[in-house]
């Protein structure tokens, strides 16, 4: 069987289509280099763009109608909107902030919302879980010591989650033809709901049932920039896919680096996302999978 199968964004191949001379897998390694900075300074001006675009929106749309509340609006390095509020909203009460923010953290969907007043700062996110802004934090810079909010200290998981994906595919033919495949990634997220970085390991197997099959293991690093919409949860992103391909067929075994651009869209529903994504590199494929985000609910209130 002389032609290439692909199954999954996997490709089975003869062994004769896998050969290459060590001076083809260097120009391989160089092109990948070269398409791999080309990426990364790519997603970096597009995300930089994308967050003054955002700043600037919500300047001119959203914070005029907290007024009252807020002075001014801007961010810090990683990408957190910076609030200077007024008197009127250092005089709220706890619930009343909460109502405030409701309405505007709901507005922001890039990061977290950081609020400050004298030498108090606050912390804030979207919770997915009551629908509602949750108060992470508060503290004084005058004080040696963070004045907690009771139940909400800030923690390195709730700033980088976790998260695991699995996919796979399986296909039996009346020619007792077989292929399979298993796609796993497991990861966190670098920049909350923004930039994630991932490790990929992917297993595939093709043949006739009555003869050895060959089997192809991939793993590799996967990083995506996240362009979320929260009002109508979804979130396109874009990425890059780097790694090795190991080929297996009886005796004998190959490897070759790849690497793949990446576009798709997560769409969160239940206790994780629905994940479609486009693989384009030396072959395009098309993946569908589930992320699941473990960890315990919180009581909505």
């Amino acid at each position: 069987m002389n032609n290439p199968i692909e199954i999954s964004g996997y490709k089975f191949s003869s062994p004769a289509d896998r050969t290459t001379s060590p001076n083809t897998k260097f120009i391989k390694m160089k092109r990948i280099c070269l398409i791999v900075a080309t990426m990364l300074i790519g997603i970096q001006q597009a995300a930089s763009q994308y967050q003054s675009d955002n700043l600037s929106i919500f300047q001119t749309d959203i914070l005029p109608r907290f007024t009252s509340y807020f002075m001014s609006a801007s961010q810090n390095e990683s990408g957190h909107l910076l609030l200077s509020a007024t008197d009127q909203y250092k005089n709220l009460s706890g619930e009343s902030r909460k109502d405030v923010l409701d309405e505007l953290v709901k507005s922001w969907e890039e990061s977290f919302v950081i609020i400050i007043y004298d030498s108090e700062s606050e912390l804030w996110s979207w919770d997915s879980n009551t629908g509602g802004a949750t108060r992470l934090d508060k503290w004084n810079a005058d004080s040696d010591n963070m004045a907690r909010n009771n139940g909400y200290s800030i923690s390195k998981t709730a700033l980088h989650p976790w998260f695991i994906y699995i996919g796979g595919q399986g296909q039996y033919s009346s020619d007792h033809q077989i292929l399979a495949a298993l796609n796993s990634r497991v990861g966190f997220y670098l920049l909350r709901d923004k930039w994630d970085f991932a490790w990929t390991l992917s297993m595939g197997a093709s043949g006739i049932d009555s003869t050895a099959l060959n089997f192809n293991i991939n793993y590799g690093l996967m990083s995506k920039y996240y362009f979320p919409l929260r009002k109508i949860r979804l979130s396109p992103n874009v990425g890059i896919d780097v790694g090795n391909r190991v080929y297996i067929n009886g005796d004998i075994t190959n490897s070759s680096p790849y690497a793949s651009a990446l576009a798709g869209v997560s769409w969160f529903i239940g206790g994780g996302s629905l994940d479609l994504e486009f693989k384009i590199g030396d072959q395009f494929t098309t993946l569908l999978g589930y992320t699941f985000f473990p960890g315990p609910k919180k009581k909505k209130r």
